[in-house]
């Protein structure tokens, strides 16, 4: 298990390495970044509580995106949660702080997608982690 964690966190930080937010950078031949994306995870072990949150600049205005993300624990799928949300009048968007309660040890990674809702287009990714 002592070598499972770090090669988790060293995952992570490829993950995040490989999908950098940098408005319109292009990733690959199918994908242009748009805009700049961020998700945040934050472990408090003293309250066994998992905080997450997700928001973006510069993205096309007043555009419906599909806000989607997965956490893991230790590796292992914890949960997915996906919301539909507009971009406003200067291309920002944010989903609201949400709090969980977590009685389980271990290195915690959430991954953020964003898309297109009307197309399914890629917009842009990010990744964070944090520990319990």
């Amino acid at each position: 298990m002592r070598i499972i964690r770090p090669l988790f966190v060293m995952l992570i930080c490829l993950f995040a390495f490989i999908a950098p937010t940098t408005a319109t950078a292009r990733v690959g031949p199918d994908k242009v970044l748009v805009g700049d994306a961020w998700i945040d995870i934050v472990c408090s072990p003293s309250t066994n509580q998992v905080t997450t949150k997700a928001w973006g600049v510069q993205h096309p205005r007043n555009l419906q995106i599909w806000v989607e993300y997965t956490i893991y624990i230790n590796g292992e799928f914890w949960l997915e949660k996906g919301t539909a949300v507009y971009t406003t009048s200067t291309g920002s968007w944010s989903i609201p702080t949400e709090y969980r309660w977590s009685y389980l040890d271990g290195d915690y990674a959430i991954f953020l997608s964003v898309t297109n809702y009307a197309t399914g287009a890629y917009l842009n990714s990010d990744a964070d982690s944090c520990s319990m």
